[in-house]
Formats: structure tokens, sequence, C-alpha cells
């Protein structure tokens, strides 16, 4: 049944008529988009997660970084453990990367970061 469902949206979509009719809808200025529901969308993708962050960021300020995660539901520390999700790393990083290497701790470069959170924002603008 859900793949009918699926099959019968990407079909509606697909069907230039139906695109001009939501096109002058917009234009008489109905709104397709909930505010509340994609905020509670976002809330919740990072859950459950924690982040630290170390070297000099080019994309965020590192407190722009922070809230983000928050944000998304994530919670960042301020220090490497086993405990720690993610190491996010930008230019010239610290004694963070290695302890955080030689606990196994999962790595990630800060365009990696911009591009998780990117795709997750785009996601929920689609939903």
């Amino acid at each position: 049944m859900e793949k009918k469902i699926a099959k019968s949206i990407v079909k509606f979509f697909q069907n230039k008529d139906n695109l001009e009719i939501i096109q002058k809808l917009k234009k008489y200025g109905l709104n397709f988009e909930s505010k509340e529901i994609e905020n509670q969308n976002l809330s919740s993708k990072l859950q459950g997660l924690t982040f630290l962050f170390t070297g000099e960021l080019e994309s965020f300020t590192r407190t722009e970084a922070e809230r983000k995660v928050e944000e998304l539901g994530g919670k960042v520390v301020s220090s490497v453990s086993k405990k720690l999700s993610y190491l996010v790393v930008g230019h010239n990083p610290g004694s963070k990367l290695k302890k955080a290497e030689s606990l196994g701790v999962k790595i990630i470069y800060e365009k990696d970061f911009f591009k998780i959170n990117q795709r997750i924002i785009s996601i929920n603008i689609c939903i």
C-alpha cells in the first residue's frame, strides 16, 4: 500500500497541469509550508549524538556550529571521550584530534559537517 501511495504522489508531481495549479495557488498566497512541523522534525535529527569541535572553522563560527547541533537535538561537549559521537575538525586541530583517533571516535571534517546539516535541512523542507 505504501508503494502505491508513493507512486501516486510521484505521478501527481510529474503532471505539468498539477504543477501549474500549485504555482497559481502559491501566486495567490497559499502557503504550502508549516514552520511548526519543520521545526519539530529538525529538532530531533541529532538526538542522542554528541559533538565536539576542534580547530579553526571556516563555514561557521564555533558558536553558530554548536547552536546548529543543539537546534537539531544534539549535544555539544567540551572534551574527548569514548562516548563522543563525532569530533568535527577544522583547520589546525589541536590535541583533541590525536586523542579522538586513539579512542576510535568518529572524525568528520567541517565541510562534511556542513553538508550533513544542509542535507538534514533540505530533507525536512521537502517533507
